[in-house]
């Protein structure tokens, strides 16, 4: 029997009592302290800092600060093919981001689950070598978490959520037809990663993309960028939240000629 799984991070608020999703787009609007000039302090909130050493958490209150404490993340939903049933798996993961783009280079990390077992998106990236990262947009994150339940080994989540997908071009793998921008890689470097036990709970997958699929819709031809007005990207929060972008500011990067700090701002 499928369903919810109360998550121990959240708080659960009914849904008819909240008000329907706003089809608001992104507004550029001032920042925070638009009058602020260099060498003015910016004062942090009243109150004392609390200080925990990481070593003396449990792993659930560790896991807890970072997904809430990390935010917003993007999100990566990878899709691949399984080496010998070329099953597609599709699933989500919010422990990514870029890593360079000369090479273009991303990370993705996957957390074992509490008996070792690795997720199939890291089976299927260190057997076949390739894996492809869709970003999620709005117009179908519902479906999109939906590939994120504890569906078997080898069971094609796409099939569950209602994604489509289509072939990737450069390698072994599909590509999310609801995605807006995708990424295809090739596998460089698996990290495994150990706790102060020595159990390996984790593994970075670190990819080299090869190929970028952008839609007409969302792609700049002049600047050759991405338009978020359009993309409408959605991120992680803590729990089973997620967030949308719906106010952007813009701060300009400060730049020194002659690549000389100059004299210290007197306030």
């Amino acid at each position: 029997m499928s369903g919810q799984k109360p998550y121990p991070y959240s708080t659960t608020v009914p849904k008819e009592s909240l008000p329907p999703f706003s089809e608001e787009g992104v507004k550029l609007v001032k920042s925070p302290d638009p009058e602020w000039q260099p060498g003015q302090t910016q004062n942090p909130p009243e109150g004392k800092v609390l200080s925990f050493d990481a070593a003396s958490l449990e792993a659930r209150e560790r896991y807890g600060l970072m997904i809430s404490g990390i935010v917003p993340r993007p999100i990566a939903l990878v899709t691949s093919i399984s080496k010998e049933r070329k099953i597609v798996n599709m699933a989500p993961y919010s422990f990514f981001n870029a890593l360079s783009s000369d090479p273009p280079t991303l990370i993705v990390s996957t957390i074992h689950n509490r008996h070792g077992a690795h997720k199939d998106t890291l089976v299927n990236a260190r057997e076949t070598g390739h894996f492809v990262v869709n970003i999620m947009s709005e117009h179908f994150i519902e479906s999109a978490n939906h590939t994120c339940g504890n569906f078997p080994f080898e069971v094609d989540e796409t099939e569950y959520a209602g994604i489509k997908v289509t072939p990737a071009k450069s390698i072994d793998g599909v590509v999310c037809a609801h995605s807006l921008f995708a990424m295809e890689c090739k596998t460089v470097q698996l990290l495994p990663l150990f706790n102060d036990a020595g159990q390996e709970t984790a593994c970075a997958i670190i990819g080299r993309v090869v190929r970028f699929h952008i839609h007409e819709s969302v792609y700049d031809t002049k600047s050759k960028t991405i338009i978020l007005e359009k993309y409408r990207p959605v991120a992680r929060l803590g729990g089973v939240r997620y967030a949308t972008v719906n106010q952007v500011f813009e701060l300009p990067r400060p730049f020194f000629a002659d690549g000389k700090a100059p004299p210290k701002p007197k306030i």
